[in-house]
C-alpha cells in the first residue's frame, strides 16, 4: 500500500507518540481514519480503521506491523481480544 510505503520511507514522519494521519496522505475511501505509530525499537504500526465509529471502544481495523509479530503485552495484544494474521505483516482485528 503507498500510504505505508510513505511513511516507512519517512515522507510522511511519525512518532513514538503515534498520531492520526490527514485524509489528505491517502485516499479516504479507504478508511475512516488512519493511526500510524513508530517504536522505540523502530516498529512501524499502522491502523486503517475501517469499521465501527472511528477510534475505541469499538471498531474494526487493519494493521500492518512491519516486524510482522504483536508483541505479547503491547497495545495492539491488550486493546484487540480478536487477531487474525491475513497476510506477511498485514493483521485484522476487532475489540
Amino acid at each position: 500500500m503507498a500510504l505505508v510505503q510513505k511513511i516507512e520511507s519517512g515522507t510522511i514522519p511519525v512518532s513514538t507518540e503515534g498520531q492520526i494521519i490527514s485524509p489528505t496522505n491517502y485516499d479516504p475511501s479507504i478508511a475512516n481514519g488512519v493511526w500510524a505509530q513508530r517504536d522505540t525499537n523502530g516498529v512501524l504500526i499502522v491502523e486503517f480503521w475501517y469499521g465501527g465509529a472511528g477510534p475505541p471502544p469499538y471498531h474494526e481495523d487493519y494493521v500492518y506491523i512491519s516486524s510482522g509479530t504483536i508483541e505479547s503485552g503491547s497495545y495492539l495484544d491488550k486493546h484487540y481480544p480478536s487477531k487474525a494474521k491475513i497476510r506477511d505483516k498485514w493483521f485484522e482485528m476487532t475489540n
